[in-house]
């Protein structure tokens, strides 16, 4: 059985270091191999993108390998629109740290 990948925001990203995680942010900017996303704690992130990486939407999930405690090297992203609740989202991100068990 595959280990989850948990979910966070921007300012759980330090404790997860050397560990695949899933974030979700609004682009705010993407040049070439690299991007910046506003996470859901309004904490900007950088992302260390997949060469065949295409956001195609302004809200996105990265799932990918937290480098430095502030940016992420992506395995792989979802789309998920142009109409996303970041407020509720960052609701469901300390639920799912503070009851683990409930989210695996």
């Amino acid at each position: 059985m595959e280990k989850p990948t948990p979910r966070v925001n921007s300012g759980m990203l330090p404790q997860y270091t050397n560990t695949s995680v899933r974030l979700v942010g609004k682009v705010l900017q993407v040049q070439g191999t690299k991007a910046i996303l506003e996470a859901s704690d309004h904490g900007k992130v950088n992302i260390d993108l997949m060469p065949e990486n295409n956001f195609g939407t302004q809200y996105v999930e990265v799932i990918g390998l937290v480098q430095d405690g502030r940016s992420i090297q992506e395995y792989s992203s979802c789309n998920l629109g142009d109409n996303f609740d970041l407020g509720n989202y960052n609701k469901l991100v300390e639920l799912s740290q503070k009851y683990q068990g409930l989210f695996q």
